[in-house]
Parts: structure tokens; C-alpha cells; sequence
């Protein structure tokens, strides 16, 4: 195993750790905005990729591991209209177990 840092599609196909066939993408803003950019490009140069952002694996990312923000952000919604809607922070029910899945093709 090795590993290099590909900065661009172009240094994906010079790297000998494309040898390997798969790319871990690390978790950021910029490589979830551009996730379907990184997977297609990968894609086509026979390169997997593992996500840690559940919406890459239902993109075409071979997997993808993490918690499923949209589910918590639905989650967090749910709390704000029960206290708009007048409940105590006493009565919500808070869950200690994040909500975390692998989800693969």
C-alpha cells in the first residue's frame, strides 16, 4: 500500500498508486460540493472511490461510510418545531447514538 497525494485527475494517472484502483476521498466542503466530478474522473480512469459521505455511494462511489447528514439535519428540524412549538427541552428525547451506516453499490 502506498500512498500519494493527487491533487488533480492528471497526477491520478501518473501516480503509481493508482495501481491500486481505489482512492479513499478525504471528507471536506470542497469534495462534497464536487463529489460527482471526483467519481465520474475516477470512473473513467478505473479508479474506485470511498467516500465518507453517503449521497458518493448512492452517486456511483464503489462505498461510502460516515453518518447520514441529511438524516440528522431532518433530525435537527424535528427538535427546533417541537420547541417552537412549546415543548421544554426536558421532554425532548435526545438519542446518544449517532445515526451511521455504510451504504456500497
Amino acid at each position: 500500500m502506498s500512498a500519494t497525494s493527487a491533487t488533480s485527475p492528471r497526477r491520478w494517472r501518473r501516480s503509481d498508486s493508482a495501481s491500486g484502483k481505489t482512492v479513499l476521498v478525504q471528507p471536506s466542503p470542497f469534495t462534497y460540493r464536487v463529489r460527482e466530478q471526483i467519481i465520474a474522473l475516477a470512473y473513467g480512469a478505473g479508479i474506485a472511490t470511498i467516500f465518507a459521505f453517503p449521497a458518493a455511494a448512492r452517486e456511483g462511489a464503489l462505498m461510502a461510510y460516515g453518518p447520514d447528514y441529511v438524516a440528522l439535519y431532518q433530525k435537527a428540524a424535528l427538535y427546533v418545531s417541537r420547541i417552537i412549538g412549546g415543548a421544554s427541552p426536558g421532554d425532548l428525547r435526545s438519542s446518544c447514538r449517532p445515526a451511521w451506516g455504510c451504504w456500497s453499490i
